[in-house]
């Protein structure tokens, strides 16, 4: 809900509860125009803690699928990175509460097949983000997911190359309330869906195969 959706003037204030309460009026729309009694909820990043957050909402939601998302850990040498001082101090610094991170290139590094590279360069350019995203790990730390209290089965997708270990994947498995799956993408990065034709459909399968098998 960053890119062409709404921008909140201060971006500071935004979190995945901020998120998952707009979720769950678009949810409740889609019930209502489609006529549908629950819907699949798919999520990436922080977009996982998001669709997350309405996992104990069974009358509302049939399954989560969450991606490229940590539960208790991160690697070390990305925990230093991310849950360094000086990266608070350049989050809060901010005077609007927006930040541009790299994270296109960044997601893009292992990819070498350039029509891939230049399509997502083209379409999904580095925006910038609001810093409540990242600030939460500081002021409300891991585990932001709460994996007991779901209520519905979800699929939990993590890959070779994720910002968090497998034992913390697994450990988001094991720990989910309504039945979790895990789904590990081998030779992918942080987001497998933006990697190479091969690894992309690995993605892509397992997704549609939980969905609607």
């Amino acid at each position: 809900g960053v890119g062409g959706s709404y921008r909140p003037d201060d971006g500071a204030t935004v979190n995945y509860r901020v998120n998952a309460d707009a979720l769950r009026e678009m949810v409740d729309h889609i019930r209502r125009s489609r006529q549908v009694e629950r819907v699949d909820l798919v999520g990436e990043g922080s977009g996982a803690e998001i669709v997350a957050d309405l996992a104990d909402e069974a009358e509302r939601i049939r399954s989560v699928s969450l991606s490229s998302t940590w539960y208790k850990e991160l690697h070390p040498g990305f925990e230093a990175m991310a849950m360094a001082p000086e990266f608070e101090a350049l989050l809060r610094s901010s005077e609007d509460g927006y930040w541009v991170p790299n994270f296109v290139a960044g997601t893009l590094r292992r990819v070498t097949n350039q029509e891939i590279r230049d399509y997502v360069f083209a379409t999904q350019s580095d925006l910038s983000v609001p810093t409540g995203t990242f600030l939460e790990f500081f002021d409300t730390g891991l585990p932001i997911i709460d994996a007991v209290a779901a209520q519905v089965p979800a699929l939990i997708i993590t890959s070779e190359f994720n910002f968090a270990p497998l034992e913390d994947t697994l450990n988001m498995v094991n720990d989910w309330g309504g039945g979790g799956r895990l789904a590990f993408i081998e030779g992918a990065g942080h987001v497998s869906r933006m990697q190479e034709p091969e690894i992309a459909a690995q993605f892509f399968k397992a997704l549609f195969d939980f969905i609607d098998p």
